[in-house]
């Protein structure tokens, strides 16, 4: 309804914020996943509309989510965490004053004891290195590669791993190049468990290729 109807449900968007919260911190994963691209919805209709109805919406849901970090729930700070990656892609400018402070929070879960925890973290890395691509490349470039690349261990997520180092590195460009040799080398061990025979290194040809980046050779056994 919020794609094919934005003026209709335009005033009823302060209705929606109230309510969502309890979809957004309901025990079953896909509630909660809808809920969030509910929100996803309404904030793009929200950014089109009056900024400065648009402002206290934007903080009426940034202070919920941050409320939602205050308990041990791991359904309620998974919901703030969905809140927080939704606020980051369509917000604008406003989580610009805040950049460093979601950073560190979202951060702060990388090692939480459940992995639906550590997996959303790793889905919302790439979006913070999108909003502000200097300064996460300043601040946090090291230790968030570090890691994933310690995360490429773990059979289970490690296409999803693979996925958001590769996000990552379309934001923060040829700051990834000093990583790429235990990325790759993580790469050759996923393909050759796979069955894959690595030929070998190379110099990838491609046009506009820089030429320090390697390329593997490889055929199926």
């Amino acid at each position: 309804m919020a794609e094919n109807s934005p003026t209709l449900l335009y005033s009823y968007v302060g209705q929606i914020i109230e309510s969502i919260w309890v979809a957004l911190r309901d025990p079953r994963l896909a509630i909660r996943v809808d809920a969030a691209d509910a929100l996803s919805a309404c904030l793009k209709i929200i950014f089109a509309r009056d900024s400065v109805q648009r402002q206290q919406w934007y903080n009426k849901i940034l202070e919920e989510a941050q409320s939602g970090f205050k308990t041990a729930i791991t359904e309620t700070i998974h919901g703030s965490l969905l809140v927080y990656r939704e606020l980051l892609g369509h917000a604008g400018m406003f989580m610009q004053p805040r950049y460093i402070e979601v950073c560190d929070t979202v951060l702060r879960y990388k090692d939480h004891k459940d992995p639906l925890i550590r997996r959303t973290v790793i889905m919302i890395l790439p979006d913070l290195a999108k909003y502000n691509p200097v300064e996460f490349t300043k601040r946090y470039l090291v230790d968030c590669t570090a890691h994933l690349i310690g995360q490429l261990k773990k059979e289970k997520d490690r296409g999803l791993v693979f996925l958001s180092i590769g996000n990552i590195a379309v934001s923060v460009r040829s700051n990834m190049t000093f990583y790429l040799e235990p990325i790759l080398e993580n790469v050759r061990e996923g393909l050759m468990s796979k069955g894959y025979v690595i030929l070998g290194d190379i110099v990838p040809p491609a046009a506009g290729a820089p030429p320090q980046t390697p390329l593997l050779l490889l055929r199926r056994r």
